[in-house]
């Protein structure tokens, strides 16, 4: 019989879901997909996804219900599923089906949340790690082409960070079945896992072994960068690479130096979400107190705003 318990981590993406999915996944009463992003209650299949990684955006799609049950059986005995499907709080298509999905079985919803600045630049840095050589202006300037190209999600750097209606639209459907947490909640895991712990009415269980956050990376070898994003590829290496050459391998695909960006560019991303940021502080159930944007929208001027936002659009829009 299919558990009927159901936690859904609906976002916000490089807000720590992973990290949270993993370490509740590693309860003996709760089961993490082993795609941990199945999007199966949204109608993302149907879009002809485009741009660097979008063949493996369009693979992890599980769009029956079949695929979606067998995404969790490998742990049978689990009394919760984790779907930490982020592009669930995007979707416009999400919200009513997972409302219709939540009619006969047992649902609450996590959304972590994250100062939208410090969230694009996690996102934008997650797009050189797939080969893309631009940088953050001009990621911003072509992404309202990308959306219309239909790029895949990852590329939708100032959409996915309007997060405000979003999350009222979910607290609207669910009420008190929606918890909502911040990025900076997960620094201390066992407080952040003892307060999921309590919403879900599961035993409080402390964090067994190391805990991590997602570590942002850039290609150094593009060629090993490439095997390691190659789900058959990888697999391979690990049946035939012995362990101490494999992190070797790893080193050689990746480093842990972040890219830099400029003040420029973080204060047009400033400037571009400054409504959004607004929105989220006028909010109370975003917590923002964290957030070091809110902080500086007391220092972004109009004048400044205004002279950014031109020379933006004029970028953007090709106008």
């Amino acid at each position: 019989m299919a558990p009927q318990n159901y936690l859904f981590i609906i976002g916000t993406a490089k807000a720590g879901t992973s990290a949270l999915a993993n370490w509740l996944g590693a309860r003996d009463d709760m089961v993490l997909g082993k795609i941990k992003e199945p999007r199966t209650h949204s109608d993302l299949d149907q879009t002809p996804w485009d741009g660097p990684a979008s063949a493996e955006f369009r693979q992890t799609i599980l769009a029956d219900t079949h695929s979606y049950d067998q995404n969790f059986a490998h742990k049978p005995e689990a009394e919760w599923v984790i779907d930490a499907s982020t592009d669930y709080l995007w979707c416009p298509a999400s919200p009513g089906r997972l409302a219709d999905f939540a009619k006969t079985r047992r649902c609450k919803f996590v959304c972590l949340t994250r100062d939208p600045v410090a969230r694009t630049i996690s996102q934008y840095r997650h797009t050189l790690r797939l080969g893309t050589a631009e940088t953050l202006r001009q990621a911003l300037d072509r992404e309202a082409a990308r959306i219309k190209m239909h790029w895949q999600p990852l590329y939708w750097h100032i959409r996915r960070s309007h997060i405000e209606r979003d999350i009222q639209t979910y607290a609207d459907l669910f009420g008190n079945d929606l918890l909502i947490l911040d990025y900076d909640d997960l620094q201390d895991p066992n407080k952040v896992l003892a307060r999921v712990a309590r919403f879900l009415e599961v035993p409080v269980q402390p964090l067994l072994g190391q805990s991590e956050y997602n570590t942002t990376l850039l290609p150094r070898n593009r060629l090993v960068a490439a095997l390691y994003r190659n789900a058959g590829l990888r697999d391979t290496l690990r049946n035939l690479v012995p362990v101490p050459l494999r992190s070797r391998l790893r080193a050689l695909g990746h480093t842990t130096r972040p890219v830099q960006v400029s003040e420029k560019e973080k204060h047009l991303v400033l400037t571009l979400l400054k409504d959004e940021i607004a929105a989220c502080i006028t909010n109370p159930l975003i917590p923002t107190q964290n957030w070091r944007s809110a902080q500086a929208l007391d220092t972004c001027t109009a004048t400044h705003t205004h002279s950014l936002l031109k020379k933006w659009r004029k970028n953007a829009l090709g106008s």
